[in-house]
């Protein structure tokens, strides 16, 4: 039976998180303290046992223009004894609708494998690249006229705030954290013993990186910066602070492969799926006019039907038919209908998926948090 969880279930949900997940016992306690909201969170239960459990966050993400509010999907884990029966689809699904009933019409997260959740439509609508610098590799030269050092995040998080703000802006599906949201983000890092660094160009600050250290190697989770100059002034002073390698974590248009330092490696993967819970709502956030489409979702029956682009039920005929995932990657720039129409993914008559790439077309989309 699916529901929501109650606050008064939080041990025993942080004990399916501590048997599930290989998350540290400071991270799980500081995220059934600060992060831990029942009502969003949905559980399956059987025989009066929690066999299933989806937390979930509000935020708020950025889509184009819009700033719509959503919710982070996490630590989704399904009992041993319990797998196998689909209560995991069962429960997202349900979620789905749980959601839209709250006024939530998006959601995000980071799923360990992607095909688990493709029968749901939760589809691939942001990249992240990690940049890798070996020991071995050549310690970068710090640009000329910049400068890097480690501060105390506490006493700057204005400024560090600032900085995430600016730069997170020329990306879609990104969260468009509040204030309150950014000094969470920093305490969910400093739970794990985070440092931060920044560079400063001409006594301006231009660019962090939240990084741990508990080994030789460093990482970095978070790194925010006006251009690639300022990445390249991060990576230089985090390299030479390092004795193993180090790992960044980066917005997928940080670097070129032809413009990396000697030595690193570089990847850019899908890291981040989403959906649509309320159809209607998005589409009037987006704000254009001209083009009905035929819209499926399996989870969710009200989003389902023809609609306008501008959001109202049609009953013309549809230019285009796709599922509400496909629907999603166009929604936040991540895919264009031409190439999804190209690769026989959505249905389209001729010229429609043109028209729809000049209303929405492609963006890099990039998305931090994960939870």
């Amino acid at each position: 039976m699916f529901r929501h969880a109650e606050y008064k279930e939080k041990d025993e949900l942080y004990s399916i998180w501590r048997k599930i997940f290989a998350d540290s016992q400071s991270f799980a306690s500081w995220f059934f303290s600060e992060r831990f909201v029942p009502y969003y969170t949905a559980v399956w239960e059987e025989g009066g046992r929690i066999a299933c459990v989806s937390h979930a966050l509000p935020v708020h993400v950025r889509v184009r223009g819009a700033i719509l509010p959503a919710a982070l999907i996490a630590g989704v884990a399904t009992l041993p004894e319990y797998r196998g029966r689909g209560i995991m689809r069962a429960t997202l699904a349900a979620q789905m609708r749980h959601l839209r009933e709250l006024g939530i019409p998006l959601v995000v997260h980071r799923p360990e494998n992607f095909a688990i959740y493709r029968s749901l439509c939760h589809y691939p609508v942001a990249d992240k690249a990690f940049l890798t610098l070996p020991s071995t590799a050549p310690r970068p030269m710090m640009p000329s006229g910049y400068v890097a050092t480690t501060i105390e995040p506490e006493s700057a998080l204005d400024v560090l705030y600032s900085l995430y703000s600016r730069a997170s802006q020329r990306y879609g599906s990104c969260m468009a954290r509040s204030f309150a949201d950014f000094a969470l983000k920093y305490r969910d890092y400093a739970a794990d013993g985070v440092n931060c660094a920044v560079a400063y160009y001409e006594g301006e600050a231009i660019g962090y990186a939240f990084y741990s250290q508990t080994t030789p190697d460093i990482e970095c989770p978070e790194v925010m910066a006006k251009d690639k100059m300022a990445y390249d002034a991060l990576v230089a002073y985090i390299a030479s602070i390092a004795e193993g390698d180090v790992t960044f974590a980066l917005p997928p248009d940080a670097y070129a492969p032809d413009g990396l330092p000697a030595g690193a490696k570089l990847n850019v993967a899908p890291r981040t799926a989403g959906c649509i819970t309320d159809v209607r709502a998005v589409l009037r956030a987006l704000n254009k006019e001209g083009l009905t489409l035929e819209v499926i979702d399996p989870s969710v029956p009200q989003n389902s039907g023809v609609f306008d682009i501008s959001g109202e039920p049609s009953s013309a005929p549809a230019k285009l038919r796709l599922d509400v995932g496909r629907l999603a990657q166009i929604a936040f720039g991540y895919a264009s209908a031409s190439g999804l129409s190209e690769e026989g993914l959505i249905e389209t008559e001729s010229g429609a998926a043109a028209e729809l790439d000049q209303l929405l077309p492609p963006q890099s989309c990039y998305f931090i948090d994960e939870y």
